[in-house]
């Protein structure tokens, strides 16, 4: 019981720190930029190449490196057709469970995630369509 409870006593002060929700954020950026090239048919190389970088580069971006800058995740989000936006949320709000974008009460929100959606279905089934016509 007493492992259980340090456990827990850590885990919820991790939760708190700066360091875990910046690993969020690179995580869950990273996971929607995969979702978007796979959805597009986009591979790491072709991305690459539309941005002028290295594939490598490519491959430090979606492993969340630390050092990736605003713009370059801007620059991203416009060459696989979306633009990225940047919000805060209170401190209170978040740090004792998992946060999740469908977890903040506010219709904003669910809009945003509802429109996230149909617009990566819709350029996914553009990518194939345009694939099966070449």
């Amino acid at each position: 019981m007493g492992n259980e409870r340090e456990f827990e006593r850590r885990a919820s002060s991790a939760r708190r720190s700066a360091d875990y929700h910046l690993e969020r954020l690179l995580l869950d950026i990273n996971e929607q930029i995969c979702g978007l090239m796979s959805g597009q048919g986009i591979s790491r190389s072709e991305l690459a190449a539309r941005l002028n970088v290295s594939r490598a580069w490519v491959t430090k971006l979606l492993r969340g490196d630390r050092n990736v800058t605003l713009r370059s995740l801007v620059t991203v989000a416009h060459e696989l057709g979306f633009r990225m936006e940047l919000g805060l949320i209170p401190r209170a709000f978040g740090y004792e469970e998992e946060w999740s974008p469908a977890t903040i009460p506010t219709d904003r929100a669910g809009r945003a995630i509802s429109a996230f959606e149909e617009v990566s279905a819709a350029q996914g089934k553009e990518a194939r369509e345009r694939a099966v016509a070449a």
